[in-house]
């Protein structure tokens, strides 16, 4: 079985309704963090 992943924020939504129209499914997610650091942060 061959596979194409794709990877899309999660808040794109309009190349998630692409991906969906194409037949991709989420397979899994994943996260990062930004904090700043410095005056006031």
């Amino acid at each position: 079985m061959e596979r194409v992943i794709t990877i899309t924020a999660a808040e794109n939504d309009h190349m998630l309704a692409i991906n969906i129209a194409r037949g991709f499914r989420a397979a899994g997610w994943d996260g990062e963090w930004q904090r700043s650091v410095g005056a006031g942060g």
